[in-house]
């Protein structure tokens, strides 16, 4: 598929100007300012592809006549031609088996639905360039570029550009740039190039299109010969009960739609990020420090992708091929989602040390699956809580990409009145369960050790402990293979003060915490 800014085209090119002379017509400030005033503060453009079936299967280059067809209730029918097909005769609707009796050199290609969904889907990431505010038709796309405007230079230069792309790409595309959805979509549809930029000059743009565009059906439009409406304008002119009586009340909605007297919601488009792009190496690297000015220009892709898309890496991996085939996974470790340059470059940094390549490196792969919205955050007036903060965390991502995740973790309480069951390993900064119950010591043994007694005193080394009347029973544990039943008593000696327990089953002392 066409990429973004594709090489320009001569014949195509000029094509797009002269399709500009019939928009230019339409008035429209050249200055680079917002709709105000008169102006509505919406503005649709309509991107009506005529031969979309034939684009989405790669057909649209051929010079001999080709068409694409779709099994009918009954027969094989022609759903769109190539311009050499229809200078040939072949028109939409017709019949498979007529079309090659009048071209026997005909070219066909069965439709698909699902290629067509995919090649506009891909149509609106490239659209947008111009505007994240992008809807889906069955037949193009539907731009809101209100917002778009001053950006872009005005509406002239906006147009021109997203002309100049997509004639490109398509085959005799229509642009169409309404105040309203639904009048946008039924100029393009159409063949009505135009560019109206306020509500009140929406009736004399649609009065002449045919009210068929509209009424789809035989039976309404049988009905639309009887009573004489031939035009959107006859229709819009007639009593609203009336024609909601002959046709459906769902036509009048439609009316007002056109005109913006009625809501016309608009589903956007949200595209999946995904980030992936590769460098190929003409000489084979032993030496990982030479791959750093090819990490540099990816990380600087990878930034601007995410500037353009206001997004965040949550996670981020590097893939290393040798000459062997042999890919080696490096992830770069990320305590928060990160969009810095400087950041990202010196923690892959730190990640690269690590790694161990048996062979000479060939290709260098970077990859982001994984994304958050950016949110500029508000800073305090002196900033002091988000410097600690960041510093905090650049600190625990540098040791995790330099030690691995496993050499560095956080602490955090457990819902468990065990004290050996109270706490568990966690990412740094994580917060547990909140526990209530009696002082606990700093230093807690992870095995409790024996307290040696004698002549009904407990010792501790050579010195007596000294027990505090006051106890604490901890029975629990029940539910697994490893239940505790325990009194504990805060001891001291002359020099230190200690957390002992009296095992409940054995009666035996143990030593379990230092405070």
């Amino acid at each position: 598929m066409a990429q973004l800014y594709p090489q320009k085209n001569p014949e195509r090119i000029n094509k797009a100007r002269r399709h500009q002379l019939t928009l230019a017509k339409a008035e429209w400030p050249d200055t680079p300012t917002a709709p105000t005033g008169t102006q509505t503060s919406h503005l649709w453009l309509a991107l009506h592809l005529p031969l979309l079936p034939l684009e989405a299967l790669g057909c649209q280059q051929k010079n001999w006549p080709t068409a694409v067809y779709t099994q009918g209730n009954r027969e094989q029918q022609i759903v769109t031609a190539n311009p050499a097909a229809q200078n040939s005769g072949i028109h939409t609707r017709m019949s498979l088996s007529a079309a090659r009796a009048l071209v026997p050199s005909l070219q066909t290609v069965q439709q698909s639905i699902d290629l067509e969904k995919t090649y506009l889907r891909q149509l609106a990431i490239q659209a947008g360039h111009w505007t994240p505010d992008i809807t889906l038709l069955e037949d193009g796309l539907l731009l809101n570029i209100a917002g778009s405007i001053r950006l872009f230079g005005g509406i002239t230069s906006l147009v021109d550009q997203i002309q100049i792309w997509i004639f490109e790409i398509a085959i005799n595309p229509c642009i169409a740039v309404m105040p309203t959805a639904a009048s946008a979509i039924l100029c393009g549809r159409s063949g009505e190039s135009l560019i109206v930029n306020s509500k009140k000059d929406i009736r004399p743009a649609i009065n002449k299109l045919p009210a068929t565009y509209l009424i789809t059906d035989i039976k309404g439009r049988r009905l639309l010969t009887q009573i004489g409406a031939r035009t959107i304008g006859d229709l819009l002119r007639l009593p609203r009960d009336g024609l909601a009586r002959r046709f459906t009340p769902n036509l009048i909605t439609q009316l007002d739609q056109l005109v913006g007297d009625a809501p016309d919601p608009q589903i956007v488009f949200k595209s999946a990020l995904k980030f992936s792009e590769q460098f190929s190496l003409d000489v084979a690297v032993s030496n990982m420090a030479l791959l750093q000015p090819l990490t540099h220009q990816l990380l600087e892709k990878l930034c601007d992708y995410l500037y353009k898309k206001h997004a965040q890496a949550e996670e981020m991996q590097w893939q290393l091929t040798n000459d062997r085939e042999e890919i080696y996974n490096i992830p770069v470790l990320l305590t928060k989602p990160n969009r810095e340059l400087v950041s990202l470059s010196e923690l892959s940094r730190l990640a690269f040390e690590n790694a161990q390549v048996k062979a000479p490196i060939t290709a260098i792969m970077l990859q982001v699956n994984r994304f958050s919205v950016f949110i500029p955050s508000s800073k305090d007036l002196f900033e002091t809580r988000t410097e600690n903060r960041n510093e905090s965390n650049s600190i625990v991502e540098k040791l995790r990409n330099r030690l691995g995740k496993n050499a560095v973790h956080g602490l955090r309480t457990q819902a468990d009145h065990r004290p050996e069951k109270a706490w568990d390993r966690c990412d740094p900064g994580q917060i547990g369960a909140t526990l209530f119950g009696g002082a606990r010591p700093l230093w807690l043994l992870e095995t409790p050790k024996s307290i040696r007694v004698s002549n009904g005193r407990l010792f501790f080394g050579n010195q007596t402990l000294s027990i505090q009347p006051s106890r604490e029973r901890i029975c629990s544990g029940w539910w697994d293979d490893q239940a505790v039943r325990r009194d504990y008593y805060f001891a001291e000696t002359a020099s230190i003060k200690l957390w002992i327990f009296r095992d409940l089953d054995s009666g035996s002392w143990h030593l379990h915490g230092i405070f």
